[in-house]
């Protein structure tokens, strides 16, 4: 069973005219992408969403911008495991570690324009928990908005340089 909600984008525009939390993950969880965008978040938590991992599977524009993120559900309705196999070497796909931001209903929509939601992305639902100083979760899962790939590429390609140095 799935854990993701799709949200198809005209419903954006039916959604309550209150704040809602976004999930930025890869290079969005920069101040950053935020600022440069004219968004300013009411409130900024770190959080997990064990359900999913990141993947870069939406093609991006060759040696410049290979690839861009996107996220991916976890086999078995997201309680299952993958992993990364190389010659003898195997590692755990980790689940996404984000920035979850509360926006205000304009910059919500300022964002979904400025990332090609309903061009590149999907809007999906998913559950989140923040995250303590230590990392543990501390409260109950709460529902964020964040944006998968429409089309995602396979198999996935090499993530673009912001990815692989990001800037804090």
């Amino acid at each position: 069973m799935a854990t993701e909600k799709k949200l198809p984008i005209w419903k954006v525009g039916a959604l309550p005219d209150e704040p809602l939390w976004y999930l930025g993950y890869g290079s969005n969880m920069k101040a950053s992408s935020m600022t440069d965008r004219k968004i300013a978040p009411l409130v900024t938590k770190i959080v997990r969403v064990p359900t999913h991992y990141v993947t870069f599977d939406v093609f991006g524009i060759p040696y410049s911008e290979p690839c861009y993120a996107s996220i991916e559900e976890f086999p078995d309705g997201g309680s299952g495991n993958l992993d990364l196999i190389h010659g003898s070497d195997c590692m755990r796909v980790p689940s996404i570690c984000g920035i979850a931001h509360l926006l205000n209903p304009a910059d919500f929509h300022r964002l979904l324009v400025t990332e090609g939601s309903g061009v590149v992305y999907d809007i999906v639902e998913v559950q989140a928990y923040e995250l303590d100083e230590t990392g543990k979760p501390t409260h109950e899962p709460f529902p964020v908005y964040t944006l998968k790939a429409k089309w995602p590429q396979r198999p996935n390609g090499t993530p673009s340089a912001r990815y692989v140095e990001p800037e804090c």
